[in-house]
């Protein structure tokens, strides 16, 4: 991530400032204390308890991840919020997350913008709507999933009908 793009998140809301959030690699993401201290509980058991498995492929079997203690991770993003801010580099998966929910956020002026264009308001919901999808399938890679389907008239094609 370059500092344009972080620029962004900070103008766009959703990273505060320098002051209040650190870069925390182990979960690839911007935090903030409040939000660290809250997922350190989660995977301490504080909801639920079980922090699941995951399928280790080398030796086709289930395996328990090692979780650190949350005293570890305490001391983890108290050396984080104690040091100044640095920049981190936020994966693909997260940029995915924080473009979508942006995007959604944006319905409200959307949906008025179609409305001031003569849409009606059912018409407007349903383009931002397929705007929202379309742009889904970008980030998800699947572009070529929904040309298909325009192509051959979907899963309720008229020829499977009969």
């Amino acid at each position: 991530m370059n500092g344009k793009d972080l620029n962004r998140l900070l103008v766009g809301g959703y990273i505060m400032d320098s002051e209040t959030v650190r870069y925390w690699p182990r979960v690839g993401m911007y935090v903030t204390l409040e939000f660290a201290e809250e997922w350190i509980e989660r995977l301490a058991g504080g909801e639920g308890g079980s922090t699941g498995k995951y399928l280790e492929e080398d030796i086709e079997e289930y395996i328990q991840p090692e979780i650190p203690r949350p005293s570890q991770l305490r001391a983890e993003i108290k050396e984080l919020f104690n040091n100044p801010f640095e920049m981190g580099e936020l994966d693909d998966d997260v940029m995915a997350i924080i473009a979508l929910d942006k995007f959604e956020k944006s319905k409200l002026s959307r949906v008025k913008q179609l409305k001031s264009e003569g849409h009606t308001l059912e018409d407007a919901k349903e383009i931002f709507q397929q705007e929202l999808d379309a742009a889904t399938a970008t980030i998800l890679g699947l572009e070529d999933l929904n040309e298909g389907a325009e192509v051959d008239g979907g899963a309720a094609s008229s020829d499977e009908s009969e």
